[in-house]
């Protein structure tokens, strides 16, 4: 028992920033996880998907028909996740430090059965059924208690390779993300003071404004945010206030918008790597056990962070500890909304 204890992955608390951060307790002797200095191996290469795909538990899916390999999307379970969904949390203190066991899940959502196939070139129902896909998903994960928060995220990288396939992660967490948690106490304070949602203020700015709002339709807004951190930075909001992202009933309307900014994005820079972000707000149930966010549905709004992950001529290299942003979003609208010209 000690030695399955000592051998399961832990989460630990960097007390100076607040951060956690999964320690791998790997076995595996240090030649076997270093690369040579003369490896050529692409290290964004994804073609060990394949073995995932074809051995990884499934957990939800829709076929195109009734052959059984002929599916349009499916949801597995990752097949060496980092985060094991079985046990408890076994939260203790080290000393100064916090650890917790490295519970969670980890899910992977293959998002079309064609490989080297970008996201943005599915249909418009197609998407709409991957991010109904992502809702019943988290559903589903926040009736663990034991899970704070759901991060759905993709990351699009080289789709002109033959064995690229569409996919993106969802992973259930005993833990805040630092980065989360600084949006949800940001949030709260201006709800405090104000008595009003940030992102909703935020929203009434732009549409006044106009100079950052990229789209906009019956139930969404598209903006580059005011400080954007990266060029082509782009957040998709609900018009109206919503904190969870699963509880939203314009799914389709979502999926219209996100093909359409994706496709612009691709014209624009001739380039389709990005990183997606649906952030919805942390698990209700799991936080009133523990008495956090009592103003959570007043104060927090759910929103999609898409952040380009473009290649420049002259890439800014100095490193002042800020982000340094070479276009600016108003800039980087202009050219959204007038891509043809």
């Amino acid at each position: 028992m000690e030695s399955m204890q000592r051998d399961k992955n832990e989460l630990r608390r960097d007390p100076v920033n607040g951060s956690w951060t999964v320690i791998m307790k790997n076995n595996s002797k240090l030649a076997e996880l270093l690369l040579p200095v003369d490896n050529n191996q692409n290290l964004s290469d994804e073609s060990s998907i394949s073995n995932l795909i074809e051995s990884g538990e499934e957990l939800m899916r829709e076929s195109r028909s009734a052959d059984s390999n002929d599916w349009l999307f499916k949801v597995i379970a990752g097949k060496q996740p980092v985060l094991q969904i079985h046990g408890p949390l076994n939260n203790r203190g080290k000393g100064l430090y916090d650890v917790c066991d490295g519970i969670g899940a980890h899910e992977i959502v293959l998002e079309t059965h064609d490989t080297g196939l970008p996201f943005e070139d599915l249909s418009v129902d197609h998407i709409t059924k991957v991010m109904t896909a992502y809702a019943t998903r988290i559903v589903d994960l926040k009736r663990d208690v034991r899970f704070r928060y759901v991060m759905v995220h993709k990351m699009q990288q080289g789709t002109n390779r033959e064995d690229f396939h569409a996919l993106s992660h969802i992973v259930a967490t005993p833990i805040t993300p630092i980065k989360i948690r600084l949006k949800l106490e940001n949030c709260k304070r201006h709800y405090q003071y104000k008595e009003r949602c940030l992102f909703c203020d935020i929203i009434y700015q732009e549409q006044d404004n106009e100079e950052r709002v990229v789209a906009e339709s019956d139930h969404f807004i598209a903006i580059s945010p005011f400080a954007s951190s990266v060029p082509f930075h782009l957040q998709i909001l609900p018009k109206n206030h919503e904190p969870f992202y699963e509880n939203n009933s314009q799914i389709a309307q979502l999926a219209e918008m996100m093909k359409d900014l994706l496709t612009k994005l691709k014209r624009v820079t001739g380039q389709n790597n990005y990183e997606i972000y649906i952030n919805s707000a942390p698990n209700i149930d799991s936080a009133k056990r523990r008495g956090y966010w009592r103003t959570l549905h007043s104060d927090y709004h759910w929103h999609i962070e898409i952040l380009p992950l473009l290649r420049f001529k002259n890439n800014v290299k100095e490193d002042v500890g800020f982000s340094i942003n070479p276009i600016s979003p108003e800039k980087a609208t202009y050219h959204l909304r007038h891509e043809d010209e």
